[in-house]
């Protein structure tokens, strides 16, 4: 499968929307285009897209090369583990050690982390806990990592489509009937599930994706209009309230429609989505996203006080302009710490997944390491 290049893209605005939503706040003016998309159900269809497309390719392959399905999954799951487990551990066991210096009760309650289940920790105590707050997100992709490849690989083919199906219908009902964010894993089950049902018809029905592609812009134009609504604080006088809609469903559905304006090429261009897929700035950023977002709520917390104090000795004292460059001077830093862990810490992980091909990926001419296509 080839690698497709402008997902990185999409990771590096999905990444830099969480960035300005955690450290501008809800008051802030670029608020508003955090209020309208969410970084996070951006990174949750992808997953469900390129995960679930992995699969589908697997079990494909596997099939007509009648190697076990089970090879496949052993060669999934190792390979996730070593995409995610590296760096992870590496920083919960960090401020484990760190313990008090980092402000939260992180080793109170170390097994939630240790064992992916931020986000039950954070509905059990229905709070934040600073720079920890984020890992509920990447305890819900784990979690989904744990389910979905025994449905995608085992479940018989009639049943796989309905299955994705309701998995979106789950995840759109629970947005209505929980309290506390959408952090339960099915309450995230329609974006994953969207990215997922994508996956299968390129899989399945690829000649599908041009006939969907108008009706799907429309809906997506109507996604946004409701949502900058939704933002901008109106209401309509029709007997309802129009912001009780799932809000991570329309996010998604946004995504979607972009991946699908990246998958087709005989569609019109947008010239300002494509200077931002093509953008060979936010392609690299999309690389190292993970470690960007990982550490994106760490960093702050240590680089803060020394460079606020600096800041306002030697370049300024005005408050608002120091606010501005205390964050440029964090995101340079987070950067180059979020590439240092990839060249140094993550691709030597990621270099051990060739221990982890079936015969028929070690084949000259057939898959290589790119078949993790964007994962």
């Amino acid at each position: 499968m080839k690698y497709i290049k402008s997902i990185d893209s999409i990771r590096a605005i999905a990444v830099l929307l969480v960035i300005i939503c955690h450290w501008f706040g809800e008051n802030h003016k670029l608020s508003i285009i955090t209020g309208i998309v969410n970084g996070v159900d951006i990174f949750f269809v992808l997953s469900g897209f390129l995960i679930t497309r992995i699969l589908l390719y697997s079990k494909n392959a596997a099939e007509q090369s009648g190697e076990a399905l089970k090879v496949e999954l052993r060669n999934f799951f190792f390979r996730r583990v070593l995409r995610i487990f590296p760096i992870y551990y590496l920083t919960i066991f960090s401020l484990y050690f760190i313990g008090p210096g980092t402000g939260t009760a992180i080793r109170e309650n170390f097994i939630y982390f240790f064992t992916y289940t931020a986000n039950i920790y954070f509905i059990r105590i229905e709070s934040w806990d600073g720079m920890l707050s984020h890992l509920w997100s990447l305890s819900v992709e784990e979690q989904f990592y744990l389910i979905w490849p025994l449905i995608t690989l085992f479940i018989k083919r009639q049943y796989l489509l309905k299955t994705i199906l309701i998995f979106i219908f789950i995840g759109i009902i629970s947005q209505y009937m929980t309290d506390v964010g959408g952090m339960y894993t099915f309450a995230c089950f329609d974006a994953l599930g969207l990215g997922a049902l994508l996956a299968w018809i390129v899989s399945n029905k690829p000649e599908f994706l041009k006939t969907i592609y108008k009706p799907l812009l429309f809906v997506t134009m109507i996604a946004i209009v409701i949502l900058s609504i939704r933002m901008a604080g109106f209401y309509f006088d029709l007997g309802f309230n129009p912001f009780k809609v799932p809000i991570r469903t329309l996010t998604s559905i946004i995504t979607v429609w972009l991946l699908v304006y990246i998958l087709l090429s005989n569609v019109p261009r947008i010239r300002i989505v494509d200077w931002l897929l093509q953008n060979r700035t936010l392609m690299y950023i999309g690389k190292i996203s993970y470690g960007i977002y990982l550490y994106h709520l760490i960093l702050p917390h240590f680089t803060n006080p020394t460079l606020s104090n600096w800041n306002a000795k030697l370049i300024t004292s005005n408050s608002s302009l120091n606010f501005y460059l205390l964050r440029m001077e964090n995101f340079i830093i987070l950067v180059i710490f979020a590439l240092l862990s990839y060249r140094f810490i993550e691709m030597p992980f990621l270099r051990q997944k060739k221990y982890f091909l079936t015969k028929r990926e070690s084949k000259p001419g057939q898959l290589n390491s790119k078949v993790l296509v964007n994962k």
